[in-house]
């Protein structure tokens, strides 16, 4: 390495970070509004709620982690839940900025790592730098990175954003030598953990599965021996994520995916076959994003992102297929890599999926084939800089083949022009704009001459306003204060506060907040998201839905939906369960929840069973009157003995999957920084 690598690595970061901040701040609709809030679904549903209730938490009582959020879904674990993700690094914006602020830096902290992760990938598989800083701004702003955002998907494009260090982890751990392979798992096995941390266990999933074919490319003859860093690799990767990952199996047990989701529920998202014109023409059957005011045609169900890699990444792509790279074992690795992406995303479109849902382990847990498709996006990137590094090497063959690919490209355009002319409102129905940035940047590398440099720099230019282009189309800004007054107190809420020192509720942002909407509503409790209970399904099944005995025993007081307007009562109410079978109502309860434990003051006529309705699994522990009761047992409500008279039930939320899960992650980040550190050895030689 001379001695301005180093400082050409800088500035490929730099302009990576500038890349990260253009497509954040510049490029999105109405970005003069300040504050402002470019985050849909899943977020409002219920990201936004988790985060600011663990903000006001944190800042309340900054000694307490805030594991448990009593009023979203009749209570559900913060980290077992996935609702909280504390350790993944582009969250940390979080606990320095206001909200709206904090999730716009989350957000270009992540594409940035990722840029960064990329970079890493393409340098360890021998591309120089300028076609290495090409291949990570191609995949840190293609469409499936960039435009999950929409659908309020953060932690999913935080997992991404570690997919190029694992890449080049898993790389590295195929080289011949043992340091180089030490250094290489260590880097795979932190990414993997990143990915976990992240919250999203099938990123990192696939991930693995994606670093250990590239592991045993590398490897060739000496896979045996080589497979033991990517077992490494990948145990390492479970240690060091195991802070979010323990809490997430431990719920997982106990949801609807303890044994895997059904086959028809894991292909209900499968990638339906003609639009993978979306990877050359984005939006060609339209989306049901506020810009295209729901115009969306395809087959998917849905399209809220965008899978666009771009026409000039597409090309270049074409370009190292063609040329004399494709001999190179990375290429062909790549694009084999892509291939098969490719047909899992597929889904039920083909028999592939259903033989690694039945025999491949922990597959059957998903339920998103399209979301493998993060690898083909990758890919391609990686594909396009080998493109981009042919033609700068120069040679009639390179030339031809990247005109080859420009050619690819135009005419799978005009394959979508042709399915998509009748659709109203498509905005790249105009075959000029698309075309005309992917047709200029391959011909700035096709056509003989110097300066090649100077020409893919341009090339890169052009192909990054093309991505951030058709990515505006699937980002919307909206005014913070419109989503905030969606989160403010109802009238019922104030009044329930004015009624009790301890408000029953936080926020109502939809269905999904508080105990008693959800039950009204009924479906909410049983979607898969963010968690259900298996035994909730044996309860429904055993009381019936809605029956009398299930709302007494979720709470519910009355007929569903709930009391009308004007007519407030505790959302759960405590009933004495006495020893002849028979209920009661105490003579006073006072309900107080906290994050981590909740304190019930309960003054009863006769002694017996005090029970409320609250989700309760594994980690609570119980004292009455300061005396520790045996382990609680989980279920769909709290239960505790109470003596005749006043008594002071309190519970405490101390999941032993959070505490095992630090010390495993400490070890696992631990080994990694051993690796890394303890193979950089420098080792006299030998004498002869």
């Amino acid at each position: 390495m001379t001695e301005s690598g180093p400082r050409r690595d800088a500035l490929a970061l730099l302009a990576l970070a500038l890349l990260a901040w253009l497509q954040t701040a510049v490029f999105v609709e109405r970005s003069t509004i300040e504050p402002s809030f470019l985050f849909g679904t899943d977020t409002v549903a219920h990201d936004a709620v988790a985060h600011l209730w663990i903000r006001g938490w944190l800042e309340r009582d900054p000694g307490t982690v805030p594991l448990w959020m009593a009023p979203l879904q009749g209570g559900l674990p913060t980290l077992g839940a996935f609702l909280w993700t504390p350790f993944a690094p582009p969250l940390w914006p979080h606990y320095a900025l206001e909200y709206p602020a904090a999730q716009r830096g989350a957000w270009l902290l992540a594409l940035w790592i990722a840029g960064c992760g990329g970079y890493a990938a393409a340098r360890a598989l021998a591309l120089r730098r300028g076609p290495a800083l090409f291949a990570a701004a191609a995949w840190m702003l293609c469409g499936h990175a960039v435009t999950l955002i929409h659908a309020g998907h953060l932690q999913k494009v935080m997992a991404l954003s570690w997919v190029g260090f694992a890449a080049a982890g898993f790389w590295r751990a195929g080289a011949s030598s043992g340091a180089r392979a030490a250094r290489g798992a260590a880097l795979a096995g932190a990414a993997l953990g990143m990915m976990f941390l992240s919250g999203h266990p099938q990123i990192a999933y696939g991930s693995a599965a994606a670093g250990l074919a590239l592991l045993a490319a590398r490897a060739g003859r000496r896979l045996p021996r080589r497979l033991a860093h990517g077992a490494a690799a990948v145990l390492l990767g479970a240690l060091a994520g195991a802070p979010q990952l323990l809490p997430g199996l431990e719920m997982a047990a106990l949801s609807n995916r303890a044994a895997g989701v059904g086959f028809e529920e894991a292909v209900a998202t499968s990638y339906p076959p003609r639009e993978l014109l979306e990877f050359a023409a984005p939006r060609f059957l339209g989306s049901n994003t506020p810009a295209d005011a729901g115009a969306y045609h395809g087959a998917w169900g849905e399209r809220i992102v965008s899978d666009y890699s771009g026409g000039v990444v597409l090309a270049l792509a074409f370009a190292a297929l063609a040329a004399r790279g494709a001999r190179r074992r990375p290429v062909r690795a790549l694009a084999a890599l892509a291939a098969l992406s490719i047909l899992v995303g597929l889904g039920s479109h083909t028999p592939f999926y259903r033989i690694l849902y039945d025999h491949l382990p922990g597959f059957a847990g998903f339920r998103s084939p399209a979301t493998f498709f993060f690898v083909a996006a990758f890919a391609a990137a990686m594909l396009a800089g080998f493109g981009a590094q042919a033609a700068l090497r120069g040679g009639a063959r390179a030339r031809i083949a990247t005109a080859a690919g420009a050619l690819a490209v135009a005419l799978l355009y005009g394959a979508a022009l042709r399915g998509a002319a009748a659709i109203p409102g498509w905005s790249w129905s105009d075959p000029v704009r698309g075309l005309a940035l992917p047709l200029a940047a391959a011909l700035l590398l096709a056509l003989p001459g110097r300066a090649l440099t100077a020409r893919l720099a341009l090339a890169g230019a052009l192909a990054a306003l093309d991505l951030m282009g058709a990515n505006r189309a699937f980002l919307r800004e909206e005014p913070w204060e419109r989503f905030a007054a969606f989160l403010a107190p109802t009238p019922a809420e104030a009044a329930i506060a004015a009624a009790y020192s301890e408000p029953r509720r936080v926020w109502y942002p939809g269905r999904e907040l508080s105990l008693r909407p959800v039950l009204s509503g009924i479906d909410a409790l049983n979607g898969y998201h963010p968690l259900r209970f298996a035994w909730k399904d044996a309860d429904d099944a055993a009381l019936g839905l809605g029956s009398p005995a299930w709302r007494a025993r979720w709470g519910v007081l009355g007929a569903i939906p709930a009391p009308p307007e004007g007519r407030f009562e505790p959302e759960t109410p405590v009933r004495v369960l006495l020893p002849d079978g028979t209920e009661a109502a105490p003579r006073s309860a006072r309900l107080a929840q906290r994050a981590n434990s909740a304190r019930l003051e309960l003054e009863a006529d006769a002694a017996g069973e005090a029970r409320w309705a609250a989700n309760t699994p594994p980690g609570w522990t119980l004292r009455v009157d300061g005396q520790l009761v045996g382990s609680v047992k989980h279920g769909l409500w709290r239960a505790s003995p109470a003596p005749a008279g006043r008594s002071v039930a309190e519970w405490r939320y101390e999941p032993a999957s959070y505490r095992t899960g630090l010390f495993l992650g400490a070890a696992g980040f631990g080994l990694a920084l051993f690796a890394a550190g303890a193979t950089r050895r420098v080792r006299a030689p030998r004498p002869r």
